[in-house]
């Protein structure tokens, strides 16, 4: 537990508290068997910020189980955005992960995830380059621990976006770390909650606020 503990406040101390942007984000789950280890999935996220809805996107993913280690899926997501103008705008974009999970100790499991999301229609009007919304490779790791007899178990997690394309347009490909912190309850039968802070910082201009994410989950397994 202590190196639980250690680990979430690692993730969480970088970065000031100088500037801030709050966001809340709630997510709808779904998922099911297809066959043996074929599986699929359905979302609805909706993310706000102080001027209320700023996107919604649906998604529908598969996933295939190579072993109990490793899983690779492939998601497709509509984004509706608000862009610069207010404007709500519609784009495209396909994630393409490799999942793993693994217990590293007793109690302890390690996660980890490799992603490349590549946004085929653009939303105009945005900044420039938005690692959420656009081509990005995501490398995050994290891990959860079992407290016995409890019904919460914590979870904590490091992700890093990186540009593909940023030694093309002169820029740092290290564009935004997000750390995030929560709980995930146990709960019997088909249902799985989820709470967790968010920590965004931005690696390609510290001038930008920090960003302060909390998230609520939802999902039911049929």
């Amino acid at each position: 537990m202590r190196t639980f503990v250690f680990i979430a406040f690692v993730s969480l101390s970088s970065g000031s508290f100088s500037q801030h942007e709050v966001e809340y984000w709630s997510e709808l789950a779904t998922k099911g068997d297809i066959i043996k280890r074929l599986d699929w999935s359905a979302e609805l996220n909706a993310r706000f910020d102080r001027y209320g809805l700023s996107a919604l996107f649906p998604q529908v993913g598969l996933e295939y189980k190579i072993n109990k280690w490793i899983k690779p899926s492939v998601d497709y997501r509509l984004v509706s955005r608000k862009n610069n103008y207010g404007n709500y705008k519609v784009g495209h974009r396909f994630n393409f992960n490799l999942k793993y999970k693994d217990k590293l100790f007793k109690r302890f499991y390690l996660e980890g995830r490799l992603r490349y999301q590549y946004a085929f229609r653009k939303i105009q009007g945005l900044e420039p380059y938005n690692p959420d919304f656009d081509q990005a490779v995501r490398a995050k790791i994290g891990g959860e621990y079992d407290i016995k007899s409890f019904p919460l178990t914590p979870e904590v997690s490091t992700e890093v976006f990186i540009d593909p394309f940023a030694r093309s347009r002169n820029e740092f490909a290290f564009n935004k770390l997000r750390s995030a912190f929560g709980f995930k309850l146990d709960v019997k039968g088909n249902h799985d909650f989820g709470f967790k802070y968010m920590l965004e910082n931005s690696l390609s201009d510290p001038t930008d606020d920090l960003g302060h994410i909390f998230s609520l989950s939802y999902g039911y397994s049929l």
